[in-house]
């Protein structure tokens, strides 16, 4: 397999497909918090989608940031990929929350529907808040191990031949 071709392929993937696909999910994520926030009298399901939709725009945006435009500036300038190395570890935990977060709020809001069919006397006591709170709590304790896993380190590299 030739080398060029797979940068050719990643760069393809990572510069030109990748941001198409992400700019798309970043409308679509925008227009859904724009409609659930401007709703006069909200839902439970009202919130939780709305949280879904939030983080999943955190981990679009870090996934955006850590594979696209660490990709593009890097070849453009070598700044950038010094904060582009700094940024990472906590890009990955961002995005860990966000994949997290969108998972527990899926769960919730079907055990939201669920209840809303079956047992209405439950479903009555349920406040957004009894609802979205673990969700977010759940996120971030599942992914708080990540902060003291990862680092990042300065190498200083001299050329011992330009004396």
């Amino acid at each position: 397999i030739n080398m060029g071709h797979i940068e050719i392929m990643d760069f393809c993937c990572r510069v030109v497909a990748f941001p198409i696909i992400s700019l798309i999910g970043l409308i679509g994520n925008m227009a859904m918090i724009i409609k659930y926030a401007k709703k006069n009298s909200k839902k439970i399901m009202d919130h939780l989608m709305l949280t879904i939709c939030v983080f999943n725009l955190l981990t679009l945006l870090m996934y955006f940031n850590h594979f696209s435009m660490s990709k593009l500036l890097k070849t453009i300038d070598s700044k950038y990929s010094e904060m582009s190395t700094f940024l990472t570890p906590y890009s990955v935990v961002l995005v860990g929350i966000g994949l997290y977060a969108s998972v527990y709020g899926t769960l919730c809001l079907s055990i939201e529907r669920y209840l809303l069919v079956k047992n209405m006397k439950i479903h009555k006591k349920l406040t957004w808040l009894t609802m979205v709170l673990p969700i977010v709590l759940l996120a971030v304790i599942t992914n708080i191990h990540k902060f003291f896993m990862l680092a990042t380190t300065c190498n200083d590299v001299f050329d011992e031949g330009s004396g």
